[in-house]
């Protein structure tokens, strides 16, 4: 997920999201077992790179220009599918604690 969503602030010159991704792509030990993180979305993937890099829903809505409804039903999802209790848990690596 985390090299996905680095593609794809290359790809779009988010070089700040860029650096973070990679330090948090660093971090990690070793390859993860398929969750139901690997199924999120493209933009469930864009939005939880926001997340990390600190936004809140509303910069989120105008990074993306979609809707503050939009971005709610996107970190609704992203909870659900990676199991996470807060979108500061579904920022963190796995194995870390915040």
């Amino acid at each position: 997920m985390l090299e996905v969503s680095l593609e794809s602030a290359r790809t779009i010159g988010m070089l700040m999201l860029e650096e973070r991704l990679t330090k948090l792509l660093d971090a990690t030990c070793g390859p993860q077992p398929a969750t139901a993180a690997d199924e999120l979305t493209a933009r469930e993937i864009e939005v939880l790179g926001l997340i990390v890099i600190g936004r809140s829903n509303a910069d989120i809505s105008l990074a993306l220009s979609i809707s503050l409804n939009t971005v709610a039903t996107h970190v609704r999802n992203i909870l659900t599918k990676t199991g996470c209790a807060n979108r500061t848990e579904a920022a963190m690596p796995k194995g870390l604690t915040p």
